[in-house]
């Protein structure tokens, strides 16, 4: 686990894991209020910006949620995740 990192962990047991994580790894953990995420699956031909006009959400928050460093170089295939 690398700083800077978002580790996403199952809502059933999640205090139990990053309370592991916290112990081992001597590291500070933050529990945020739980989010619900899509996971979505690059189409060919799809860019950012369909996909954002396609879930009513914000171009910037998908490049954010998803650490993109170069959205114009986006690949079929590439999973990424849509904050709801």
């Amino acid at each position: 686990v690398y700083g800077g990192y978002e580790l996403i962990v199952p809502e059933s047991n999640k205090k139990t894991v990053l309370k592991k994580l916290a112990s081992v790894y001597k590291v500070k953990v933050r529990i945020r209020k739980s989010r619900r995420v899509t996971r979505y699956k690059i189409k060919s031909g799809e860019t950012l910006i369909s996909i954002a006009r396609k879930f009513r959400i914000q171009l910037l928050r998908i490049i954010q949620f998803n650490n993109i460093k170069r959205p114009g170089l986006i690949r079929a295939g590439r999973i990424i995740y849509i904050p709801n």
